[in-house]
């Protein structure tokens, strides 16, 4: 799963990070999150010419993390993209 900016920010972006990952690993144990810039560009793009760098890519285990990631996205407006074989 990836979730996806709405706009990219420039000034002040490694803040936004931070606190999005902080947030994330609430409901996430840390090695489910993935927010470097190598991390966030090879989930950019599928196979398709569309391309959108994601604020985070997370990987939950359970059904749980999944509903809690669906709880946050939606109290905090940010866009949840599913990835996954033959979504292109």
């Amino acid at each position: 799963m990836a979730i996806i900016p709405q706009g990219i920010l420039h000034l002040g972006y490694q803040l936004v990070m931070s606190s999005l990952e902080h947030q994330l690993r609430q409901i996430l144990p840390a090695d489910s999150i993935k927010c470097s810039l190598a991390d966030r560009l090879s989930y950019a793009s599928d196979a398709g010419f569309y391309q959108l760098i994601p604020q985070a890519v997370v990987l939950p285990a359970t059904e749980r993390e999944v509903e809690q990631l669906f709880a946050f996205s939606q109290a905090n407006r940010i866009p949840l993209v599913f990835r996954a074989a033959g979504t292109s």
